[in-house]
């Protein structure tokens, strides 16, 4: 399973830059990976790990910020598709963990 971050930082001022790139900084030593935007990413093996990684993305969260953590299974993330407009003949399809192909 997949554990997705969603977060969403007042960027107006210096203090809110600092926020966000501190949250990414923390989600990064969290094993986390940039997948786009203000989202990132990491795989799970179960229901428990999830439970440990919320907690501890939680206990990171600034004041006045959004964060949304939700997990998907791989089937469904199989079926998840990354469009840019701006490259019309790509269509990034992201497959199965390249984790579990290691083992």
């Amino acid at each position: 399973m997949w554990i997705i971050v969603y977060h969403d930082f007042p960027t107006h001022y210096k203090v809110g830059r600092h926020n966000s790139a501190t949250f990414v900084k923390e989600l990064e030593q969290l094993g986390f990976q940039y997948l786009y935007r203000n989202i990132h990413i990491r795989y799970c093996d179960n229901l428990e790990k999830y439970d440990v990684y919320k907690k501890r993305v939680m206990n990171i969260k600034f004041e006045k910020s959004d964060v949304c953590i939700l997990y998907v299974t791989d089937i469904q993330f199989e079926k998840i598709y990354h469009y840019h407009k701006r490259r019309k003949s790509k269509i990034i399809e992201i497959g199965k963990p390249l984790l579990i192909e290691f083992f």
